[in-house]
């Protein structure tokens, strides 16, 4: 279990910060920008546990320099393909690339990596067993999804000190 009360208080704060994205985007698409806040302040006061502050800030740096790369090549894509420079909005929201930074928070690249590729996967087998996905107007709570993914993860590393994100 947790060897600090002032640990468990952030770790249950910030689990319950995940669920409430992830239900406000499963019900309304759309999450509420003070929850960002709120995420942001959860996710680095968790982290302080694990990293100093400059370690915290160092893999921002190198994960927020991995997703601009990442949107660039989905701009660059998405130019080719429909000829059209912005993918936000129509096939991912503002909220979901807000997510993503802030998750960078957490995570050295190696174990970003790790969480974005399986995340994905697991968002896409869900996707694909649900029979509504055919619709042409399905939309799928990225952001969200992603938030119930990483809570199993810090309650692993956290509550049975398995962590598979230490690289």
């Amino acid at each position: 279990m947790l060897d600090n009360p002032y640990h468990l208080v952030f770790t249950l704060l910030l689990i319950g910060m995940l669920l409430a994205i992830f239900y406000q985007d499963l019900k309304y698409r759309a999450v509420w920008w003070g929850n960002f806040v709120a995420l942001i302040v959860f996710v680095v006061l968790y982290q302080l546990k694990y990293q100093t502050g400059k370690e915290i800030l160092y893999n921002a740096m190198i994960n927020f320099s991995f997703l601009f790369l990442l949107f660039l090549f989905l701009a660059f894509y998405f130019l080719i393909r429909y000829k059209k420079l912005s993918f936000f909005n129509q096939y991912l929201g503002y909220g979901d690339a807000i997510f993503l930074f802030i998750v960078g928070l957490k995570f050295s690249l190696h174990s970003f990596i790790i969480f974005l590729v399986s995340g994905n996967l697991i968002i896409l087998v869900f996707i694909i067993l649900n029979k509504n996905y055919r619709r042409k107007d399905y939309l799928v709570p990225y952001a969200g999804a992603l938030a119930l993914i990483l809570i199993p993860w810090i309650m692993l590393a956290d509550f049975f000190k398995i962590d598979f994100f230490v690289f």
